[in-house]
């Protein structure tokens, strides 16, 4: 019995937030990224590096703020400032950030 390919659709991508350890589409998610120049929010998901995804919810970035997880997923030491440039972001009036 010869076997057949059928075609499936490519399932959507997903990636785990750091913070809640649950799975998103990737789409959902703020992706922030360690490059030889540092750390920097990656908006549209294009910057060459280690990347860490998170829930772009203001509370949760608050929480994470106290937690620092991007310190355990990039392996080094990072700034509590990273989590304000996100707020600065995700939270509508606050227009001073760093983003790449």
């Amino acid at each position: 019995m010869p076997m057949t390919m059928t075609s499936k659709k490519n399932p959507p991508l997903t990636r785990k937030c750091v913070m809640t350890q649950k799975h998103f589409q990737k789409n959902e998610l703020l992706r922030v990224v360690k490059t030889a120049d540092g750390i920097k929010i990656d908006l549209k998901q294009e910057i060459l590096g280690r990347g860490a995804y998170i829930t772009p919810d203001a509370s949760l970035i608050r929480k994470m703020k106290k937690k620092n997880p991007f310190a355990r997923a990039f392996r080094m030491n990072v700034s509590t400032e990273i989590y304000d440039d996100i707020l600065a972001i995700i939270e509508p009036g606050i227009t001073s950030c760093k983003q790449e």
